[in-house]
């Protein structure tokens, strides 16, 4: 079932604008990675599957870089995440950061 919201939805309705949903779209700037991680991954019901739309990798604490839906992932996983990607120069690649481990 794809769900398309008539309305748009206010923070605090998220549980009833969610409910039937089994996708839900992350659009978000890098900035707004933490935001998402603290008040949206929570409140989403088990097997959602998340797709990922934001560019650019998360800098972790152990000073390696993470993409988007693995670090979503490592917060909830009993979700699916997966991303749309394609060409784009991030900041932490332009300045030659650690890549990502293969």
């Amino acid at each position: 079932m794809f769900l398309c919201l008539p309305a748009p939805y206010y923070i605090s309705e998220l549980k009833e604008a969610l409910q039937g949903a089994n996708v839900m779209v992350a659009g978000v700037s890098s900035f707004g990675v933490d935001w998402v991680t603290e008040n949206i991954l929570p409140v989403l019901p088990k097997g959602v599957l998340v797709v990922s739309i934001t560019k650019g990798m998360l800098l972790t604490d152990s000073n390696t870089l993470q993409i988007f839906p693995h670090h979503f992932a490592s917060k909830r996983p009993d979700l699916n995440f997966v991303a749309i990607g394609g060409p784009c120069i991030s900041f932490e690649m332009f300045d030659r950061r650690r890549q990502l481990p293969s």
